[in-house]
C-alpha cells in the first residue's frame, strides 16, 4: 500500500512538472497587450530579450528588438521597459504623430541604456 502511495505521489509530481514545462516552453510569451484604436501593442520575450511589437489591425507594423535612439544593439532590460516605450510609440501613432523615440523620451521613462 505504501509503495502504491509513493508511486502515485511521484507520478503526480512528475506529471505536473512535465505539463508546466511543456506549457512554459511551447507558448510565445506575451507580457502585456494594449489596444488604442486599431493599433495593438504586445511585449514579447524573444531569444531572452524583451521586444515590443505594434500591430495595425492584425498586421505587424513595428517590431522593435533594440532600444530605439541609442547606438548599438542594446536590448531592453525588462518587459516593463519595453512596454513603456511601446506604449509611448502607440500613443504617438494614435495621435497621428510620427513614432520617433528620442533619448529624452528614454530618460523620461527611466529606460537604462549605455551611452556610446
Amino acid at each position: 500500500m505504501k509503495q502504491v502511495l509513493r508511486f502515485s505521489i511521484a507520478f503526480t509530481i512528475i506529471a505536473l512538472v512535465t505539463v508546466a514545462a511543456v506549457f512554459q516552453f511551447s507558448k510565445k510569451e506575451h507580457f502585456e497587450s494594449g489596444r488604442l484604436g486599431y493599433y495593438r501593442m504586445e511585449v514579447v520575450l524573444k531569444d531572452n530579450c524583451w521586444i515590443y511589437e505594434i500591430y495595425k489591425e492584425d498586421t505587424l507594423f513595428i517590431r522593435q528588438e533594440y532600444i530605439p535612439a541609442v547606438q548599438g544593439q542594446q536590448t531592453f532590460e525588462s518587459a516593463k521597459d519595453a512596454a513603456r516605450i511601446g506604449r509611448l510609440v502607440l500613443e504617438k501613432l494614435e495621435s497621428n504623430g510620427f513614432p520617433v523615440v528620442t533619448i529624452q523620451d528614454l530618460k523620461a521613462n527611466h529606460i537604462t541604456f549605455k551611452p556610446i
